[in-house]
């Protein structure tokens, strides 16, 4: 069913309607990508088998209302942009791009990576130079340093999702990185 069709039906705006059918379906992907990790997992370990699902879920949400909802995020695309209509929409297909990738298990430590270089993008774009012209603004700073979490975030869901698996888990920490911090114990040699 088209979506302005159930908003309508709904009363619901279609933006609220586009959001929540983006969070439902990269659930349903999500899943059906995890089903074998959640197999294979027993008790509490099948809550981290799907920690895809926790990081991509909000992007697809956010992807949504960058596409449905673009006259609510236009406003905050800095004036001195070209095309700022352009990289609202940009930004949406990027969220949900990258929202697809983490939950299939595709290319999941570019799509982090590049995630947390796009909101730290946002943070010197947009927040930055806001905060800078009304330090006294709290709410600025929150968003400053919000924003830069989630680019923090992103960075280090790209690092927890590469390297080698060992008994079908991500490397979390390197052996040598271990070993440097705490000695060499038997349990991180190489």
């Amino acid at each position: 069913m088209h979506t302005n069709i159930l908003a309508t039906f709904l009363g619901i705006s279609i933006t609220v309607v586009s959001m929540c059918g983006a969070g439902i379906l990269l659930f349903l992907v999500g899943m059906w990508a995890a089903r074998e990790d959640v197999a294979r997992t027993h008790g509490l370990d099948k809550v981290v088998a799907l920690s895809n699902l926790c990081f991509a879920i909000p992007l697809a949400v956010f992807g949504a209302l960058h596409l449905s909802g673009v006259e609510l995020v236009l406003p905050l695309v800095p004036k001195y942009m070209p095309g700022r209509l352009f990289w609202a929409y940009f930004f949406g297909c990027a969220l949900l791009a990258a929202s697809l990738s983490i939950a299939a298990k595709i290319q999941v430590r570019w799509s982090g990576l590049l995630f947390g270089i796009a909101m730290f993008l946002i943070v010197g774009m947009l927040f930055i130079p806001a905060t800078l012209a009304k330090p006294s603004n709290r709410l600025l700073w929150t968003f400053v340093f919000r924003e830069s979490s989630f680019a923090a975030g992103g960075w280090l869901f790209a690092g927890t999702h590469g390297g080698s698996k060992a008994a079908g888990k991500p490397e979390i920490f390197s052996s040598r990185w271990a070993a440097s911090f705490w000695g060499s114990p038997p349990y991180f040699s190489a």
